[in-house]
């Protein structure tokens, strides 16, 4: 559970993790050593495997058990290039070619916000504030500058 939110410019990521009815905060959105970024959505568990996977030197060989497993999670990789990779189940990538994106439990009211012409931040506290499983605060990321700063709600 989680909002991940792009829009070519901007990539954020929430710090909500639920741990049946108690939230924690941590955090989702991680800068890559390549010069991209990277955020994860679903169970904290297969999240966390799926960025040591995608960071890790070994590579497709050894990808996560609990991808193939109800308990999953999706990585999104925002490459130094500009160009999105999402993960899911499987080692393949797919590439995202759309405008702006949004993964999550969050989703559905960022990308309404993206396409009422609301900023990132903007969509990140609107989906905060409606989903129950997303919140506390969000990261957000310039991908034009790298820079890369922490909101609290």
């Amino acid at each position: 559970m989680t909002t991940i939110i792009w829009d070519g410019t901007h990539f954020a990521a929430d710090r909500c993790a639920i741990n049946g009815s108690q939230k924690s905060e941590v955090q989702k959105l991680h800068r890559l050593g390549s010069g991209g970024f990277c955020a994860f959505s679903g169970d904290l568990g297969p999240g966390l495997m799926m960025l040591d996977w995608y960071q890790s030197p070994v590579g497709l060989t050894q990808y996560p058990e609990c991808q193939k497993t109800d308990n999953w999670a999706r990585l999104v990789v925002v490459l130094k290039s500009g160009q999105v990779l999402v993960y899911e189940n499987y080692p393949a990538s797919m590439t995202f070619l759309d405008s702006f994106g949004a993964w999550g439990s969050g989703a559905q009211y960022a990308l309404g916000a993206l396409a009422g012409g609301c900023t990132v931040g903007q969509a990140m506290e609107i989906a905060c504030r409606f989903d129950p499983s997303s919140g506390i605060a969000y990261d957000i990321v310039d991908l034009r500058n790298g820079e890369m700063k922490e909101v609290r709600l």
